[in-house]
């Protein structure tokens, strides 16, 4: 697994460099990467070298709240062109999201499940928002009266609720839109009533957990073998 929060932030001669040194190895590897920085060459020379899954970051739905608030400036449009790619080119890939940032509402996030419906991807996560200093976020919560100037965050503190208690949505609130997320996205619309359900009834969530597990994650067993293939 490469550590990088863009893997596509080398300029084309270190890309290049990378993937010729890399194709004397050719190990299944994992990379992460930003929506909007996706291009069908690069994506296939990784493949060619031994891409098994890509990470994309794309953290918010809503284009006007992701532009003005996650400084993200990108079109939903585009965002659902670019995750074609992996999928036509058979690559494994997740969507990495965010909820409860200051100001959001339970609408706006909502406006993220909605734009991950338009995604084949293998795996949707959300996590809930970590303010850490020396972000615009941070300024913007300590502004809107959210935290305090001394409160130091660490990656603990994303537990399931987050820090922010915001009044037009509740971190109690947050939680349970996280816990429930990758269901909103993956189930058919039909199925959302027994899933708001899900966020207030324990037994309902498990219920639903297992369904999903063995209708989403029921392959992953036999990807591991498949990525593993010839190495041993």
């Amino acid at each position: 697994y490469f550590w990088a929060d863009t893997f596509f932030a080398w300029s084309n001669k270190e890309f290049d460099e990378f993937c010729e040194m890399y194709k004397d190895f050719k190990l299944p590897f994992w990379c992460q990467t930003r929506v909007e920085t996706v291009t069908h060459e690069r994506i296939k020379k990784l493949k060619d070298i031994g891409l098994h899954m890509l990470a994309f970051g794309m953290e918010h739905g809503n284009e006007e709240f992701r532009r003005k608030v996650v400084k993200r400036n990108y079109s939903n449009k585009l965002a659902i062109e670019l995750m074609k790619i992996p999928e036509h080119l058979d690559i494994t890939f997740s969507v990495n999201n965010i909820i409860g940032f200051p100001g959001e509402t339970r609408e706006l996030a909502f406006d993220t499940i909605e734009l991950n419906r338009h995604f084949k991807s293998d795996d949707t996560s959300c996590s809930v928002l970590i303010p850490f200093h020396g972000t615009e976020i941070r300024t913007l919560a300590e502004e809107q009266g959210l935290i305090t100037k001394d409160s130091i965050l660490t990656i603990g503190n994303s537990a399931e609720a987050g820090v922010l208690d915001m009044p037009q949505w509740p971190k109690e609130e947050v939680a349970k839109l996280r816990n429930t997320f990758a269901m909103y996205v993956k189930f058919p619309k039909d199925r959302w009533p027994e899933i708001k359900k899900a966020e207030e009834d324990k037994e309902v969530h498990a219920k639903l957990s297992r369904e999903f597990i063995d209708t989403y994650w029921s392959h992953r067993d036999d990807d591991l073998r498949e990525a593993v293939k010839g190495l041993f």
